[in-house]
């Protein structure tokens, strides 16, 4: 686990990072984060920092390669920024290899001898007509992609991603998926995710920006969380830890401590709600959601919740820890 300290001039973000990071929630402020990101890394002149435990990050290492939630890849028609332009260049070149290939060129160059007659009754207009030379860029140009299947914006997304995997691995390799989870089902994203795992595991760093809990993925991965326009993870907490822990009103053992963060995030990530905590949790109720709320508090989250179950010192003891 590393933390990303972003700077720029939208202001200064910090994300918990691993293979698989998560940027969850529906939240304005992942859309404009990760393509802060993006240009950092991709744009020379970019006025964006990005740190990586406190270092900052040398660009030249990295290479960044961002699949937004519309991503689509035109198939039939091919440019110099296409994703298939490279794919295409090298399926010409394979053709070269072909004897077919040599045969051609001398049908090709028998065609062009054709063209003598009609070069007579030019000559006196002052020009003359010519064959093109053949080769890989003649072969590449009269090369089209079709899908297989009527494709969905997943089905793009993993193109693109097979495209980034089948590229040399050089530097460090940093995917971002944006809402991967559109249009598909949730025997479509567990599939996904499986093969996110793998390619996290094969040395490729995943952001995924999602609004969906995937099954597939569990607290492996670091998860990040937007709170009232406030980012929330597990380092963010464990660096208040011990503070929150000393400013409460009892003795809080880092078990105890560990249990409230848990349901905390369950709660931001609407496993559960604040509502369900009273029959959720066995024991050490009142506790429990005192360092819930503490944790929030602490961070400048205020949730408006009644806290009428609470014993009375402890509602005291957050009314002014709020304040």
């Amino acid at each position: 686990m590393k933390i990303w300290s972003i700077e720029s001039d939208n202001g200064n973000f910090d994300i918990e990072t691993n293979n698989i990071t998560i940027l969850f929630g529906d939240n304005i402020k992942w859309f404009h984060l990760i393509r802060q990101i993006d240009d950092f890394f991709n744009n020379r002149y970019s006025t964006v920092k990005i740190y990586e435990d406190a270092q900052l990050m040398n660009k030249k290492e990295w290479d960044c390669h961002f699949i937004p939630f519309d991503a689509h890849i035109q198939l039939d028609k091919i440019t110099t920024k296409s994703p298939l332009f490279k794919i295409r260049e090298n399926a010409a070149e394979q053709l070269t290899y072909s004897p077919l290939y040599n045969e051609l060129l001398d049908v090709w160059s028998g065609l062009n001898d054709e063209l003598v007659l009609f070069n007579q009754k030019l000559k006196r207009w002052g020009i003359q007509a010519t064959l093109r030379e053949t080769g890989t860029k003649v072969f590449s140009e009269n090369i089209v992609f079709f899908p297989i299947k009527k494709m969905k914006p997943l089905d793009y997304k993993k193109l693109l991603l097979n495209i980034i995997v089948d590229s040399p691995f050089e530097n460090n390799n940093l995917i971002i998926l944006e809402l991967p989870e559109l249009y598909t089902d949730e025997e479509e994203m567990d599939t996904f995710c499986e093969y996110i795992k793998e390619l996290a595991n094969k040395g490729y760093q995943i952001f995924i920006v999602t609004n969906t809990k995937f099954k597939a993925m569990g607290r492996k991965e670091s998860w990040n969380y937007c709170i009232m326009d406030v980012i929330v993870n597990h380092a963010v907490i464990e660096q208040r830890k011990s503070k929150i822990i000393n400013d409460l009103p009892f003795f809080c053992e880092d078990a105890l401590f560990e249990t409230a963060k848990e349901l905390l995030f369950k709660v931001v990530d609407n496993s559960i709600s604040l509502h369900e905590l009273k029959q959720i949790i066995d024991k050490n109720y009142d506790s429990i959601v005192t360092i819930i709320f503490a944790i929030l508090y602490n961070l400048g989250i205020e949730i408006p919740y009644e806290l009428e179950d609470l014993e009375p010192n402890l509602k005291m003891f957050l009314r002014e820890y709020k304040s």
